[in-house]
């Protein structure tokens, strides 16, 4: 009777039923904050472009500042790959070991990226 409440009650693994979307909005706002990682983004662009052309370019700003954001959170996930076993071992909370995004599927989005 125990082995059947078990599996009753047994929670539902997140990645089988959370949308992907969702699951990666949260893993990248936890692990990349949007305000630190934007301003990280947009700060080349807006030096770059004022400093070439003496003017800011905002149709072009806009593409290097999404170029910029992709480039940074392709990393920050990276980074994250990289230190998965450190993390399982030392970390289980924070969202790749904990299984908020699999770790098969953090390396198949870089790849796709790059």
């Amino acid at each position: 009777l125990l082995i059947i409440m078990e599996k009753i009650h047994k929670p539902p693994s997140n990645q089988d039923k959370r949308f992907i979307l969702l699951r990666w909005a949260e893993f990248l706002a936890e692990r990349a904050p949007p305000l630190v990682f934007s301003l990280l983004a947009a700060g080349p662009c807006f030096t770059v472009f004022k400093l070439i052309n003496g003017y800011i370019d905002w149709e072009k700003c806009i593409w290097g500042l999404f170029g910029n954001l992709v480039l940074l959170l392709t990393v920050r996930v990276m980074d994250d790959i990289k230190d998965y076993e450190l993390d399982v071992a030392i970390h289980p909370d924070r969202p790749l070991p904990r299984g908020l995004v699999p770790y098969k599927e953090a390396v198949l989005v870089v790849n796709l990226v790059l």
